[in-house]
């Protein structure tokens, strides 16, 4: 475009010759128009410049802060997350020793059970000796208040019997009582005391194993109490914490939807930054745009007056010859800019039988006024 002005000036001012201050003086204050221009170029891009930093700024220290609330907010999602796999594990460990405590009780439960079958066995042992030693002892008394005092062979193989399931009957029970070498030979009264201290033990054996199959009864009765009342405090234990970690899940929804906001809040501010970052580097380049046209311009203008003053000064040297342009029949002048097509055509005509002064100067002020129009599009169209 530059170029095309160029020519377009050189062709015109190279047919008119007019010593005009006023143009050169326009197309200085042109210039002095494009340098305050450029002078206040710079001071807006420095304004704008510095409230889009300030806004960077602001921006960066959003995201900065909205980085750490993130931070907090997916520590407070670990957080939740650790209450809930504790409250499981305690759950876990609840249930663990309920189910151990009922295996505890079914154990007991089987070893009482044994028990009271090996001691109806031996209750049922001790009676028939009983029967036995009481059978005895009376055909014993009987004899003696016959005063009999042998016993025959048979009384003292079924003795022999007795004594035999008797120490059978101890060594079953594991009794503590030191065990004697029973001799039946003598009296009777040593035969009927035998078995009187025979008696004794067993009675005293039974009466044990009663109290202690009673014992371990109530010993049972209080563990199973014990148990079965920890067990109740597992089961509302467990209820609760199930309970508890419900509400934990919820509250983690919760921790979760506000992690996704921050996040998204975090994408919302990391784009306007993107933006205004953007919208700074877009002013940039239209100020260095500008700036450019600006200083094309000045030095189109610049060149065009030297040009003038030039061209002037050269004419005045020469002097006036208007004859030689007399001869021209007109003029066509077209103009085109970046701006759009301007496209001006001025036609004029002079009669070559005119020769008078008058149209003379009629005829240097009609090309006056074609170099004038040129230079008011210039200026004002650039």
């Amino acid at each position: 475009m530059r170029v095309t002005i160029l020519i377009l000036a050189t062709l015109t001012i190279s047919t008119i010759v007019q010593d005009d201050e006023v143009l050169i003086q326009q197309l200085a204050e042109k210039i002095k128009e494009n340098f305050e221009q450029l002078s206040q170029l710079d001071i807006r891009l420095q304004t704008i410049k510095q409230a889009k930093l300030n806004q960077i700024a602001v921006l960066q220290s959003a995201i900065s802060d909205q980085k750490g609330e993130c931070y907090k907010r997916e520590q407070d999602v670990e957080a939740k997350q650790t209450e809930i796999d504790l409250a499981n594990d305690y759950i876990n460990w609840m249930i663990f020793n309920w189910e151990s405590n009922n295996d505890r009780i079914s154990l007991l439960s089987n070893n009482v059970c044994e028990k009271n079958n090996n001691f109806l066995y031996e209750f049922k042992s001790a009676r028939v000796l009983l029967r036995l030693i009481a059978y005895q002892r009376a055909k014993l008394q009987d004899q003696l208040s016959k005063s009999l005092t042998q016993v025959n062979e048979n009384r003292i193989s079924e003795l022999q019997w007795i004594v035999n399931a008797y120490k059978e009957y101890r060594k079953m029970n594991m009794l503590q009582i030191k065990q004697e070498d029973f001799e039946l030979s003598g009296t009777i009264e040593q035969l009927i005391e035998l078995l009187n201290q025979m008696k004794k033990e067993i009675q005293e054996d039974v009466v044990n194993g009663l109290n202690g199959q009673v014992q371990i009864g109530v010993t049972l009765s209080e563990f199973k109490f014990r148990i079965e009342n920890e067990n109740d405090i597992f089961n509302r234990q467990i209820e609760l914490q199930d309970d508890l970690i419900t509400h934990f899940q919820n509250q983690l929804i919760s921790v979760y939807d506000r992690v996704d906001k921050c996040q998204s809040r975090l994408k919302e501010i990391e784009y306007t930054l993107l933006v205004a970052e953007e919208d700074l580097r877009y002013d940039q380049k239209l100020v260095d745009e500008h700036r450019l046209i600006l200083q094309e311009e000045i030095e189109l203008f610049d060149g065009m007056m030297k040009y003038t003053q030039s061209v002037i000064i050269e004419e005045h040297a020469k002097g006036n010859n208007v004859d030689s342009k007399n001869e021209q029949s007109g003029q066509i002048f077209n103009f085109d800019s970046k701006l759009g097509t301007h496209r001006k055509q001025q036609r004029w005509k002079v009669s070559n039988a005119q020769t008078s002064s008058e149209e003379e100067v009629n005829d240097a002020h009609q090309q006056k006024i074609q170099f004038h129009y040129l230079i008011f599009y210039l200026i004002n169209n650039i």
